[in-house]
């Protein structure tokens, strides 16, 4: 597929897991990526497999909690293809816990790794996105979030504060950055095969004095597809709406999630 052909595209957190299922289909749907991780190494590695399979990226070392790598991601996407059409962002979990087990700190750096960290990309690559977008060919700002923006999940506070956070704030951008062609749209995972849902799981399981085999079973069973989605799933859902063909949806959260999310 050629959708993208043309196009400039920032992933933030795409060394692995959802970020780098996105990272992957916008390139070889045609688009020139600039691929962001705190790693670089892991980036790299990433990067030359996606090369493999015929997409152009270029790897960067970009922590997503500290504004100044994010402002350097984008100048250097912007430095190495002229443009930039779509920022998407992506951040590994904040802390898993309960109210009571999180210390100021930790709050802190999960506001930093989310919330903040998507405000920050938005402000580096706002005047490139603006200068990019047409009526015709809108530039694209897409986010991951969580399922936990309609029911919360257990023993993942931080995550069930600041994504819902980033959601409300996704409606404020598509009403603010509508008039200069900008669409801003959220994305809401259910439970993904990803390392971050992995250590989730261990968490569980550990806390509850069963297997880790056990814990998936228990998450699986609430899915009504009966598994867990393959990060491809979320990307090809993803690449339409940070494609030309999507003109007219913005200020969405879209969840990708099984059907695993009983609240309307």
């Amino acid at each position: 597929m050629a959708r993208q052909d043309g196009r400039v595209a920032l992933v933030l957190g795409a060394s692995a897991g959802l970020g780098r299922a996105v990272a992957e289909k916008l390139a070889l749907e045609g688009a020139r990526v600039a691929m962001g991780s705190r790693t670089m190494e892991r980036v790299r590695e990433a990067a030359r497999a996606i090369e493999g399979k015929g997409g152009t990226v270029l790897p960067l070392q970009a922590d997503v909690s500290r504004g100044e790598d994010i402002q350097k991601a984008v100048e250097a996407a912007v430095g190495q293809w002229g443009r930039l059409d779509i920022l998407f962002f992506n951040s590994g979990g904040p802390r898993p816990g309960n109210f009571f087990d999180l210390s100021e700190e930790d709050w802190r750096q999960g506001e930093d790794l989310t919330l903040m960290g998507f405000v920050r990309s938005v402000r580096a690559a706002y005047p490139h996105l603006k200068k990019a977008a047409t009526p015709e060919v809108p530039a694209h700002i897409g986010v991951i979030v969580s399922s936990s923006v309609k029911e919360g999940i257990d023993h993942l506070t931080l995550s069930n504060v600041y994504r819902p956070a980033i959601a409300a704030l996704v409606k404020e951008l598509a009403r603010t950055l509508g008039p200069e062609h900008i669409l801003v749209n959220a994305f809401a995972p259910g439970r993904f095969a990803t390392q971050r849902v992995e250590e989730l799981d261990k968490e569980t399981a550990r806390r509850r004095g069963i297997s880790v085999e056990e814990a998936r079973q228990v998450s699986v069973s609430r899915i009504p597809l009966g598994r867990y989605g393959d990060p491809s799933e979320l990307a090809r859902v993803a690449a339409f709406f940070l494609s030309p063909d999507n003109t007219y949806v913005t200020g969405q959260t879209i969840f990708v999630d099984g059907g695993l999310v009983r609240a309307l």
